[in-house]
């Protein structure tokens, strides 16, 4: 049984699937009627459509992002057990074709990024799939492929009363952090924002390298404090 089953239903990770795109400044979740993008609100709606097809798919659209993420379509496939095999190299090579193909749907824009969330049931992650995942980013360079696994979608992470209110800084106000402190951005501590140690508010908030993230914390002993982590890609050791 995947973690996402014992924890809790696929409808709910779908709902987080859709609160994610908010996060990493989506402005629109689309309605898509040629293709299996769609927005359910009621979970038996959701399940009846997602056991027939064994996914579902999110579409949300981003432009104008104050932060420096790219202006980008964001599709999210929330893949089910049923699928069976989804490390393997044809099932990857699917997703990608799948996605151009929806891609190929809206008018050409050479200032849009598309951008692929790949979400399935826990799966040991292997040298194997590790390669195939490399193979179907380098097989469409034009769409930034992510490889998720559902646990990290069965909460809403960023609201979890553990994790602190973390803020993505403006390039204005880290120049100006920059200059009252006589800090280098990248003298602070790391946040890895891809590989083997990303982090979930990374995940969830679109985190990109050399970003600087404010995040807030609260303690009994100190009280609110404010600390700051520079975004860097990999392993940040």
């Amino acid at each position: 049984m995947s973690i996402v089953r014992a924890v809790n239903d696929y409808f709910e990770v779908y709902k987080n699937l859709q609160k994610m795109c908010k996060y990493r400044g989506a402005n629109e979740i689309i309605q898509c009627p040629d293709c299996k993008a769609k927005i359910f609100e009621r979970r038996e709606d959701f399940l009846q459509s997602f056991q027939a097809t064994s996914s579902a798919q999110i579409l949300a659209k981003r432009i104008a992002d104050p932060y420096g993420r790219p202006d980008a379509y964001l599709l999210v496939f929330l893949i089910s057990d049923a699928l069976g095999q989804i490390s393997t190299k044809k099932n990857f090579k699917e997703r990608i074709r799948e996605a151009n193909s929806i891609y190929a749907q809206f008018p050409r824009n050479e200032n849009l990024a598309h951008e692929l969330i790949i979400v399935v049931p826990q799966i040991q992650a292997t040298s194997k799939l590790d390669k195939h995942i490399q193979e179907a980013r380098e097989e469409k360079p034009s769409i930034d492929v992510t490889f998720v696994t559902c646990d990290r979608f069965c909460i809403e992470v960023p609201l979890h009363v553990s994790v602190p209110k973390h803020e993505i800084m403006l390039p204005d106000e880290i120049a100006e952090l920059s200059k009252s402190r006589h800090v280098d951005p990248s003298s602070f501590q790391k946040i890895c924002v891809s590989g083997p140690h990303q982090d979930a508010m990374a995940i969830w908030m679109g985190l990109l390298p050399r970003m600087l993230i404010r995040i807030h914390r609260f303690s009994d002993c100190v009280g609110s404090e404010i600390a700051y982590r520079y975004c860097v890609g990999g392993d940040k050791d």
